[in-house]
């Protein structure tokens, strides 16, 4: 069976977790956006993301997906979902190697990342794919969901992201 879930919340936007190496020291990554997408939202990310049909039509979403690197080595797959309507022309605005799209939703949309609610669960790979990678690596996976909540604590984001975990660790930045 998989291990159970570990939960937390990290307040203020520059809290959170960053890889680190085994000695704590913070590991140079590249990240670049490698698919975005705007689609009708799923069921699950109406609920997560509170979203309302407008004028009758379903919910739709912004999906990023983005890869994280480092010495050209696979590190993680991300995926940040955003209402399209909240965040009209995003991918205009987005940077491709930041952390997080934190900066952006205040900047551009005075959308402020007040509070973040994660979930870490180490996996099995149920997608032959993943596994494939897994196995190239050598490494164990980690689950991150992360839901970004701004100051009326609405959810501004959901990110989920698949971690492939060889010699680094995660620290949470206070």
């Amino acid at each position: 069976s998989t291990p159970s879930a570990i939960a937390f919340s990290a307040w203020r936007a520059e809290q959170g977790l960053r890889l680190c190496d085994h000695c704590g020291t913070p590991i140079a990554i590249e990240i670049a956006l490698v698919k975005s997408n705007a689609a009708t939202a799923t069921a699950s990310e109406i609920e997560v993301l509170l979203l309302r049909p407008q004028l009758a039509m379903p919910p739709r979403v912004l999906r990023l997906s983005r890869e994280w690197r480092t010495g050209g080595k696979l590190l993680c797959l991300e995926t940040i979902i955003v209402d399209e309507t909240r965040f009209p022309n995003l991918l205009e605005a987005v940077r491709p190697a930041a952390d997080t799209l934190h900066e952006v939703y205040a900047e551009q949309y005075r959308a402020t990342v007040e509070r973040t609610l994660w979930t870490i669960q180490p996996s099995a790979p149920a997608d032959p794919a993943l596994d494939t990678l897994e196995a190239m690596h050598g490494a164990s996976m980690l689950r991150c969901r992360r839901i970004a909540f701004d100051s009326k604590n609405s959810p501004i984001e959901l990110c989920e992201q698949t971690h492939f975990c060889v010699g680094q660790v995660f620290q949470l930045s206070a």
